[in-house]
């Protein structure tokens, strides 16, 4: 059985120190902030609230499924050794993300999971341009024509029961897939929070194929994406033109 975290909440100039189950640490956060906060009641029951956290960068990261707490509560001690509590930021939705402790992404199905391990080899082709997501020496990030040339290590961040959905890419000469600061796709990243995505798998209506979503977990609601010319960029609306939507294949 896992150990409970403690974790400093600040909100409204109150700070609230409490102890997290890291089974499910958003049902056991909202339910403390019910407690500590009694004049929050209709604001949490409406869901209207988000939850951020500094990370070893000084970037504020939005939580918005227990997937990503989850995530934070594992690495925090990593980014900050001398830590002896994790911290979160909590503040009034201003019209943009609503988390609660119901919302969960959906990860990728049962059978195509269990197909996935560490540095298991991948190809992403765009469901929109029909050309392979590749990483070049130099850390660029184009697409290619051919699949032979855009080969991935996808790898899970953290063991399938827990968080199965979150994963990182890297090439064959070491370069890890992130969305950067300036919210640009690169294949220069050192293989942190950055380059951490979460994979969501769905069911494209039009052609009936399975298509697979990368969120970003450090950059709020950007997804990678391709364009029908083939550029490659970050978006916000992944469904349009299919632009987010990946065709996966394992490589042999």
């Amino acid at each position: 059985m896992s150990k409970p975290v403690d974790v400093k909440v600040y909100f409204d100039g109150q700070i609230k120190r409490m102890s997290l189950d890291q089974a499910a640490p958003m049902t056991s956060l909202i339910s403390q902030l019910e407690q500590s906060f009694p004049s929050l009641g209709l604001l949490l029951k409406r869901s209207k609230f988000t939850i951020s956290y500094k990370d070893d960068e000084a970037d504020e990261i939005t939580i918005n499924t227990e997937d990503e707490l989850k995530y934070y509560l594992k690495h925090y001690k990593t980014w900050f050794p001398k830590d002896t509590v994790a911290r979160l930021t909590f503040k009034k939705a201003a019209g943009g993300a609503k988390v609660n402790a119901n919302t969960q992404v959906a990860p990728a199905s049962t059978s195509m999971i269990s197909k996935l391990a560490k540095d298991k080899k991948i190809t992403l082709q765009s469901a929109a341009s029909g050309k392979y997501l590749a990483i070049l020496e130099d850390g660029t990030v184009v697409t290619v024509e051919k699949p032979s040339g855009a080969i991935l290590s996808l790898a899970f961040v953290a063991p399938k029961q827990e968080d199965r959905s979150v994963v990182k890419l890297q090439s064959n000469d070491q370069k890890w897939l992130r969305i950067s600061t300036e919210v640009g796709v690169d294949g220069k990243g050192q293989g942190g929070q950055k380059c951490a995505f979460i994979l969501i798998e769905k069911k494209d209506k039009e052609s009936g194929n399975i298509v697979y979503l990368l969120k970003s977990i450090a950059h709020k609601d950007h997804f990678i994406a391709v364009s029908k010319t083939g550029d490659v960029h970050s978006t916000k609306t992944p469904a349009a033109d299919k632009a987010g939507c990946f065709l996966l294949s394992f490589v042999d």
